[in-house]
């Protein structure tokens, strides 16, 4: 997974907000959700940190053109964890308008190390 894949799945209309597990990740508008997240990926790859997360349960709704997911996730970077995480999303057809997560990390690893994403 890269940076480009999860842009690629997010609508450009207005309206787009994701929230993150940390307190300021809270983006609102394509622009904002991008950076944040190719600015993540660039600094995974240039401190070469692994990172793998495992969808552990989904559920998904669909009404009209609007759908909307929940999934139980477990992740683990460099080694540790497994960190257990909630993510949930809404999508139009033209791609997804919110996500939010929670949970995944134990608050001393999700300080500014070993990521700096401001």
């Amino acid at each position: 997974m890269d940076a480009n894949a999860i842009v690629d799945t997010y609508s450009r209309q207005p309206g787009l907000l994701t929230i993150g597990t940390d307190p300021d990740e809270w983006c609102e508008g394509f622009e904002a959700a991008s950076a944040l997240w190719r600015v993540q990926f660039q600094e995974l790859e240039a401190r070469e940190i692994k990172q793998q997360v495992d969808v552990q349960e989904l559920v998904a709704w669909r009404e009209g053109t609007v759908g909307w997911i929940a999934c139980q996730v477990r992740a683990a970077i460099e080694g540790r964890g497994p960190f257990l995480g909630r993510m949930t999303a809404v999508l139009r057809e033209e791609g997804l308008i919110g996500a939010s997560s929670s949970g995944m990390l134990p608050w001393e690893c999700r300080t500014r190390s070993p990521l700096d994403s401001r």
